[in-house]
């Protein structure tokens, strides 16, 4: 878990370094480790560091090797180094941070589709103005975003956006929400102007103030059907669990389980247990 925040302003004004590091600041719960920021006239850029792969390089906001692009990125890229294999860029790290800006450079916006994991992530392009922001498929990580006509701010959390909202309101509609369904839907919040982006989705911010909001992934509408006995089935969803775990073990610090006294937790912990059998593996449990 990280934290990221950024500006990007449109009155022609740079962005205050002061500002943005309090931004920033109220993150540091979620990067204990390091923290950043990037600034360049009316784009900056800020991230609070909790250190899981690569812990003494990767450090952001990274900039791409010919330092046209910058990015900040909370999560993990679980597939990191498989499309890493295929990239053909003069990597400077070894974690997953780098190899979003190096899909990027290939792929385009399209790259977020090659991803498999959990992120949040904020990507400025010099050559275009534009600052993309993308959303993990189910939502696991958290993205909020603020506009007016004069800037563009997303964070992490939505505390990190008050130092840049000058009268924050409770809004009306989206507390009648919670009151009645103890939630606020997507992609509204409880602060007025305040907006979370929707799991699955990319928006867009251009250098005239404009944006845009699109789905880059969606639940398929009809699922497809296949005929399996029984014993095929339990394979199939065997074969799905150990990559799932697999892949989640992919750190450089001591991984740990979180016990619930369930049938499910106690099957991934012994699924990774298997996958680690020589390696530390923590577990924890709240009662």
């Amino acid at each position: 878990m990280c934290g990221i925040a950024g500006i990007r302003r449109f009155d022609g004004l740079a962005v205050d370094g002061e500002t943005l590091s309090r931004m920033a600041a109220t993150l540091r719960h979620r990067g204990p480790d390091a923290m950043g920021v990037w600034l360049d006239g009316p784009v900056g850029m800020a991230h609070t560091r909790l250190s899981i792969i690569d812990l003494q390089g990767s450090r952001q906001p990274m900039a791409s090797v010919d330092g046209r692009r910058h990015l900040v990125f909370n999560g993990e890229i679980l597939n990191y180094r498989e499309l890493r294999a295929k990239l053909s860029y003069p990597f400077q790290t070894h974690g997953d941070t780098e190899v979003l800006l190096a899909v990027y450079e290939k792929y385009g916006l399209a790259g977020v589709d090659s991803l498999r994991g959990q992120f949040a992530y904020a990507l400025y392009d010099g050559s275009t103005g534009e600052i993309h922001l993308f959303r993990d498929r189910l939502g696991i990580l958290p993205l909020y975003y603020y506009a007016d006509r004069h800037f563009f701010a997303f964070a992490s959390e939505i505390k990190a956006l008050l130092p840049v909202i000058q009268a924050p309101e409770i809004d009306g509609d989206s507390l009648n929400d919670y009151l009645a369904q103890r939630a606020v839907p997507a992609p509204y919040t409880l602060v007025e102007g305040v907006r979370k982006l929707p799991p699955g989705h990319h928006l867009v911010v251009t250098p005239d103030g404009g944006i845009r909001v699109s789905a880059y992934w969606e639940l398929a509408t009809c699922s497809s059907r296949r005929k399996v006995t029984t014993t095929e089935a339990v394979e199939l969803v065997e074969q799905s669990l150990r990559t799932s775990v697999r892949e989640s073990l992919v750190a450089d610090v001591p991984v740990g389980v979180y016990l619930s006294g369930g049938v499910d937790s106690s099957l991934l912990t012994a699924m990774a247990r298997q996958e680690i059998p020589d390696g530390p593996l923590h577990t924890f449990g709240a009662s």
